[in-house]
């Protein structure tokens, strides 16, 4: 079963639908594209298995209820 992916900051979902516009014009940086890349993989993991191994090595952040982002 895969989980559906919200953005829960405006500002993630700003930040997604400019990267993946840009993404879709041909317009982004080397660098813009390898963390477009990392973050399109690290999503796709996370909607299929938010455990999944791969996903402990990203830094847990903490959000503005003050939960890290790692407590799905």
């Amino acid at each position: 079963m895969a989980f559906a992916i919200r953005m829960g900051h405006p500002e993630m979902e700003n930040l997604w639908k400019d990267l993946s516009m840009r993404k879709l014009a041909g317009s982004l940086g080397k660098d813009e594209e390898k963390f477009f890349k990392k973050l399109v993989k690290a999503l796709g993991y996370l909607s299929v298995d938010p455990r999944h191994n791969s996903l402990s090595s990203l830094p847990p952040s903490s959000g503005k209820a003050g939960r890290k982002s790692s407590q799905v």
